[in-house]
Parts: C-alpha cells; sequence; structure tokens
C-alpha cells in the first residue's frame, strides 16, 4: 500500500448455513446443461494440456543446448516461448478446475505439507525471471498445512499473476506467509491500481473483471480470482483483499495449520519420545 489511509476490506468465506448463493455466483451443481459445460471444458483441457507438454518439453531441451553454446539471443527467444506456454498451461488449469467447479466434481487430494517451502520452490519456478518488479518473500519456517498441494500452487499462482499484470514497473510485490494462533495466513501485497470499493464485492465472481482502462488491456477471463475464492473455501479457509484505489491491493487467504503429523515421514519421529531402545 502506497499509503495509510482508510482501505476497505471484503471477506469471502465458506457458507455453513446451507443458504443458496445469488444466482450471479452459483455452482450450478444440480443443472444437467452446466455439468454437460463442465464435461466438455475438461475435456478441451486434457486435449490441450498434452501438446502444450510437448512443447514445453521441446523447449526445455532447446534452451538446453543453447545454454552450452552460450547462445544469449536463442536464450532470450526460448525464455519467451517457455513463458508463453506457462501462461497457456495455467490459463488451461484455470479452466480445468473451473468445470469441477460446476459439474460439482472437484476432488481435493490432500496432503500435508511445508507451505513456505512450496511458495518459495513457486516462485523460483515461475517468478524469478521477472527483473520488471522488485520481489519481497516473507515466510515464516515449518508452515504446514493438510491441502491439497496442486489447487494451493494454483492459487498462489492465480495471486502473484494478478499482482505482475496490474502493477507498475519497478514497484515492490511482497509475498508473506506467516501463522497466528487459529491459522496460517498468506497474502500477496502489490503497489499496483487498486481496487474500487463496489467492485471488491464482485471480485470473486465467476467471470468478473473491473471496468478500467489498466484491467480490459490485460488478458483475462474472470475466473482467476473467482478459483481463488472456492479453491481456498472448499478447505474451510477464507480469503479476502484489502484496497483502496490507485493505492494497490492485498489479497490474503487462510489455511487451517497442521502439527505435520499427517506426513507419514513424521509419524516416526512425533512417535519417537515415547519408544525407548
Amino acid at each position: 500500500m502506497k499509503n495509510s489511509d482508510p482501505i476497505s476490506k471484503y471477506f469471502h468465506s465458506k457458507d455453513t448455513t446451507g443458504a443458496q448463493q445469488p444466482a450471479g455466483d452459483t455452482w450450478a451443481t444440480g443443472n444437467t446443461e452446466s455439468r454437460g459445460n463442465g464435461d466438455l471444458m475438461a475435456l478441451m483441457g486434457h486435449e490441450l494440456r498434452s501438446p502444450l507438454s510437448v512443447i514445453r518439453l521441446y523447449v526445455q531441451m532447446a534452451k538446453a543446448a543453447a545454454r552450452c553454446k552460450l547462445d544469449t539471443d536463442t536464450m532470450g527467444l526460448l525464455e519467451k516461448v517457455d513463458n508463453q506456454v506457462t501462461i497457456m498451461t495455467s490459463t488451461i488449469e484455470n479452466v480445468m478446475d473451473m468445470s469441477q467447479i460446476v459439474s460439482g466434481k472437484i476432488v481435493l487430494r490432500k496432503e500435508c505439507f511445508d507451505l513456505s517451502i512450496m511458495i518459495h520452490e513457486l516462485f523460483k519456478e515461475h517468478f524469478s525471471g521477472d527483473n520488471k518488479h522488485e520481489w519481497s518473500l516473507e515466510t515464516e519456517d515449518s508452515l504446514y498445512v493438510y491441502a491439497d498441494r496442486a489447487k494451493i500452487g494454483q492459487v498462489i499462482y492465480n495471486l502473484l499473476s494478478n499482482a505482475v499484470k496490474y502493477s507498475p514497473t519497478d514497484s515492490l510485490i511482497r509475498i508473506l506467509c506467516q501463522r497466528n494462533e487459529q491459522a496460517i495466513i498468506v497474502s500477496v501485497i502489490d503497489q499496483g491500481i487498486g481496487i474500487a470499493t463496489d467492485d471488491q464485492k464482485l471480485l470473486f465472481n465467476k467471470f468478473f473483471r473491473a471496468d478500467c482502462e489498466k484491467v480490459n488491456s490485460q488478458k483475462g477471463f474472470g475466473i482467476g480470482l473467482f478459483l481463488v475464492k472456492e479453491i481456498i473455501c472448499q478447505h474451510d479457509g477464507m480469503v479476502w483483499v484489502q484496497s483502496k484505489k490507485e493505492c494497490g491491493a492485498a489479497f490474503s487467504f487462510s489455511l487451517a495449520q497442521s502439527s505435520g503429523i499427517e506426513n507419514p515421514a513424521n509419524i516416526f519421529k512425533s512417535n519417537s519420545k515415547h519408544l525407548s531402545i
């Protein structure tokens, strides 16, 4: 945030009341046509993902060859191709995740993992080459969660991608990962265009995009934040945004802490104090 003026804040968490959600933001789980559309999106996603994987493999091989020859010009071109493949792959993953949600077939493959390590690995793989922004990673150690690693990774990737899209060159993007008494909190804080208060109430709705020049200049379908909300709510977490127009934004989500015992590698460690040799 660029100043200390009051900012608006909007929360979203899983509805446990059983009340029907508004028509503009429904899952449409019981609708046959919606389920059919979800199945079609899933099929298209699978068909598109396979050739992209092959393209990425060939690009990686070409990069290795160019690196050996110290061909910096070719390396630069291949990096651009690789970045575009990453963007396309992420878009396909978003579409496939949305198809699961629309059809009511979302499956969480939970495991215990250190969220701070995953964030560092994700940043290194996808964003460490970004030289248009300054980055700050502020994470505590041993932040274990019991969650779907791939889907939480997609949540973080979506938030970081948005920060890159809507932040000016040379501005700071901060990634915070810390614990409080109840949960682990992840925040992505940028110094970008900010979000109007009225738009914040619609921001996590499917296909919503704010009507402003900077947003309209960027490609997108308005499903990234919808997926962030749905994935985190499926994990019984909360997601929220704090922002003020022209003063940047902070997107945050919470996940329950895990003791790490769910990880099979930690079972012996956790029980070792009860054993005698």
